[in-house]
């Protein structure tokens, strides 16, 4: 296999790996908190605690982001982050108490944090931009089907040990320190630091010769632009990132994903049944998402995202209605989680990672990322932290109704203030936002 070949499968490897590692570990401590509860005998605000203490990591990652991705670049940012991720996913494997949950799922967050939005900046800037959407896809495809193998796992160990699900989680890391290790620098970086030959090498990665030189006068061209992140230049584009990423986790969707277990033992399943309905909710994101990858490419991206907003605000309200009759209907519930899951992998599973990549060329990606990152990072961590508290406070019907209103928000600015980015120049903000 020639040497160009063999780099762009571990590029793809590293998608998916990537993918499968970071779903894995969002939705692998549902199957646990029912062993965990039990064993250290902690309470539901504890719980509540574990479940939000990944985005406090994933918070505290975004404060070290943009310095680590701008001084080391991507690929040794990624490595070190596995390393950290490794040593959280050790503390849980080796747990003797609380401490060492709380702990480990921290550094969790914070090395995992730093994988998810390192990842997504690796892929926007190796990949051309008729590729962009489908490799984005591919990274979403992968970490949806990590989330359906970690509730599998999940299940396969209920009664045996729930720290085999945290051992698989080990390997998957390891695994991904090992790929991206053999894969160069990003190219955009390399061209940032004036290594130019280096970054001709790494764009041969997914460009032919004449392509790369191509890309290279396109560098180039945009070399003097300013690079200052607070201007009017990037304002727009920075803030409706902001604005997007918050209402996405303000829909609930990793909440869900973390607590969907209890959530549907709540309506009176027996513990097996939720996980079986836990698990089918992920089998339903991993096929829509599969769907997702073909749309993606095919229609405007910012009315994809919308749509698929208004639907997902409809299936909370479907939600809320249910437990405000009191009825608590299973079936109901698991309609209208199905019915989310479904919207959310369409559109807003695979678009809201572009969202973080595309809209804010290179000299400011990073940093206009972090503080976006953050800000997505603080929202997920209140929504999931406080997500059973608030639910067990005001009740299930009270929370999804404020979800179902911060969804149709989340459908309505893309719409309307959002430009497509479909297969063009990401690093022309000026023309996207005029």
């Amino acid at each position: 296999m020639p040497a160009k070949s063999r780099q762009y499968s571990l590029l793809i490897f590293l998608i998916i790996i990537g993918g499968v590692t970071f779903g894995y570990n969002i939705s692998v401590i549902a199957s646990s908190l029912p062993k965990i509860k039990a064993q250290f005998l902690v309470s539901d605000k504890i719980i509540s605690l574990i479940v939000g203490l990944v985005f406090l990591g994933m918070l505290s990652a975004k404060v070290f982001m943009a310095v680590f991705n701008d001084t080391y670049g991507r690929r040794k940012t990624l490595i070190i982050a596995g390393f950290i991720f490794i040593f959280g996913t050790l503390c849980m494997i080796s747990s003797t108490s609380v401490d060492y949950i709380i702990v480990g799922r921290t550094l969790q967050g914070f090395g995992g944090g730093l994988l998810m939005f390192t990842t997504s900046l690796y892929i926007a800037e190796v990949a051309p931009d008729k590729d962009r959407g489908k490799l984005t896809g591919l990274y979403q495809l992968s970490f949806t089907i990590g989330l359906l193998i970690s509730n599998l796992i999940g299940l396969l160990v209920y009664d045996i040990n729930w720290k085999i699900s945290f051992v698989i989680l080990l390997i998957l890391a390891i695994v991904f320190i090992f790929t991206i290790y053999k894969l160069p620098c990003s190219p955009k970086w390399l061209f940032i630091k004036g290594r130019i030959d280096e970054a001709k090498v790494a764009l041969g990665i997914c460009y032919t010769d004449n392509e790369t030189d191509q890309v290279l006068q396109s560098w180039i061209r945009n070399v003097n632009k300013p690079h200052i992140l607070f201007q009017k230049y990037y304002l727009k584009p920075l803030l409706l990132i902001i604005i997007i990423t918050c209402l996405h986790q303000l829909t609930g969707i990793n909440a869900i994903l973390q607590t969907s277990t209890i959530l549907i033992s709540n309506t009176g399943l027996a513990k097996y049944a939720a996980l079986l309905g836990s698990i089918v909710l992920t089998l339903v994101n991993v096929i829509a998402t599969a769907i997702g990858l073909k749309l993606v490419d095919c229609f405007p991206r910012n009315k994809l995202l919308g749509i698929c907003g208004l639907v997902i605000a409809i299936a909370h309200f479907i939600i809320a209605i249910n437990f405000f009759s009191g009825i608590k209907s299973p079936v109901l519930l698991l309609g209208g989680l199905i019915l989310f899951m479904s919207a959310y992998a369409l559109g807003p599973g695979i678009i809201i990672w572009l969202v973080f990549s595309e809209y804010l060329p290179t000299p400011v990606r990073s940093k206009g990322i972090a503080i976006a990152g953050f800000i997505n990072s603080l929202a997920g961590f209140f929504i999931s932290s406080l997500f059973l508290h608030l639910s067990k406070v005001y009740g299930y019907s009270w929370v999804f109704l404020v979800c179902g209103i911060c969804s149709l928000l989340y459908g309505i600015i893309p719409i309307f203030y959002l430009p497509d980015t479909t297969g063009k120049n990401i690093e022309d903000s000026k023309n996207l936002f005029k």
